[in-house]
């Protein structure tokens, strides 16, 4: 007999206002959705560090570009403000970072391409334990786009704000779906 583990987060937040499932593998998810896997602080091997996400295209589409924002925070569950864009010197500290990807990731596929979002030369990348991404659009290869209708909700309750340290280690996978 086929058992799933599921582990449901039912969060009153924005874009995990969605339920956040984790899935065991052999079972496929049929609703159409954008999945961050997970995201990562990963080093170079010149010890640089950077962030690194794995993202689900679980649609019937060809994603062109994913429009997405990012949030940082310490091991107590503090926001950081962090200088995002470190090759720009006149760059602002912030606690979001929204940012495009331009990756082409067929229906029902995953990215996990090398490398990521530099934190090089950035003062805050020690303190960084937790990174949330959330998906601000989805524009597909057909011409359709996708606007996260929790992001703003999203952005309300997690930028800026302590966040609990459970929430934030069952962020992920954090699924966004793309149609009712």
């Amino acid at each position: 007999m086929k058992t799933a583990f599921a582990r449901i987060l039912l969060a009153a937040v924005g874009c995990a206002a969605a339920v956040i499932v984790s899935i065991a593998a052999g079972e496929q998810e049929r609703t159409p959705s954008v999945i961050y896997e997970t995201v990562e602080i990963r080093t170079y091997s010149d010890g640089s560090p950077y962030i690194h996400d794995i993202f689900r295209n679980q649609t019937e589409k060809t994603v062109a570009e994913v429009e997405y924002s990012m949030l940082a925070y310490d091991e107590t569950g503090a926001p950081l403000e962090c200088r995002w864009d470190f090759m720009d010197s006149s760059a602002e500290r912030a606690y979001l970072h929204t940012a495009r990807s331009g990756s082409r990731i067929p229906p029902r596929q995953v990215k996990d391409v090398q490398g990521g979002w530099s934190l090089e030369d950035s003062t805050e990348a020690e303190r960084i334990f937790y990174v949330l991404f959330c998906p601000k659009q989805v524009a597909f290869e057909d011409g359709s786009v996708w606007e996260n209708p929790g992001y703003a909700a999203w952005r309300e309750t997690w930028e800026g704000k302590n966040a609990e340290i459970p929430a934030l280690e069952a962020y992920y996978p954090a699924k966004f779906q793309t149609e009712k």
